[in-house]
């Protein structure tokens, strides 16, 4: 019953190894799908102070206001942007190795099940070795018994016969 128990709960402790490294490699997926996303967020952001200036002359006094507000606002955006990515990615960080260290508790709960199992194994093993030879043992006792039966059932015979 202890054996049976111990290896339920030794198969429910490596499925929630495998849906835990699913989880991992799932958060792992969905970061790198995070991070390209963002990247491509900063590159369509990416704004070239060039970009605001007249093409006639680079004057900074020719400036089109809309496209320096633009440019002010994009920057904005993207600074925001960064910083979100960071703190994503941050409690990403913390989340995996949150995962990372219940994996490596659940593996070692899954070597002391295993060592226990071991250990059951080797002492019903042992157990069934002793039955073996009690049994043995008894057969040799019911035989012994049936020898001094007989051995008093002949001398009961001679003893009436005198």
């Amino acid at each position: 019953v202890k054996f049976a128990r111990l290896t339920e709960e030794t198969k429910k402790l490596q499925q929630a190894n495998e849906d835990a490294q699913q989880k991992v490699d799932k958060l792992k997926d969905e970061r790198m799908v995070m991070i390209g996303a963002f990247h491509e967020q900063l590159v369509e952001l990416e704004v070239c102070p060039e970009d605001a200036f007249g093409e006639d002359d680079g004057d900074v006094d020719s400036l089109d206001a809309p496209v320096l507000e633009e440019t002010t606002r994009l920057r904005e955006e993207l600074s925001c942007v960064q910083q979100a990515t960071e703190q994503q990615s941050a409690r990403w960080s913390d989340e995996m190795e949150s995962i990372r260290a219940e994996l490596e508790h659940r593996d070692q709960q899954c070597q002391r099940v295993r060592s226990a199992t071991l250990a059951m194994r080797a002492t019903a093993s042992a157990g069934d070795n002793e039955v073996v030879q009690l049994r043995e043992k008894v057969r040799q006792l019911q035989s012994e018994a049936d020898d001094i039966d007989d051995e008093c059932l002949k001398l009961h015979c001679q003893a009436d016969a005198w």
